[in-house]
């Protein structure tokens, strides 16, 4: 499947940047988890279905 870069914190790799992006911020880490879990969790709801579709349409799975 090709890089989700919008959801790069969900991806261990990911996890010092955001920290560190986070401290300069001022952002709670709490935060910062919760808007990490909650566009990961999107962009699993809606881009599962939309890849789905277009691997099908590309006739990659059957």
């Amino acid at each position: 499947m090709p890089d989700h870069s919008h959801a790069a914190g969900l991806r261990g790799a990911m996890a010092a940047p955001i920290v560190v992006a986070a401290g300069m911020a001022g952002v709670p880490t709490s935060a910062a988890v919760k808007m990490c879990l909650v566009v990961g969790l999107i962009s699993f709801v809606v881009l599962a279905p939309l890849y789905l579709v277009w691997f099908r349409l590309l006739g990659w799975i059957g």
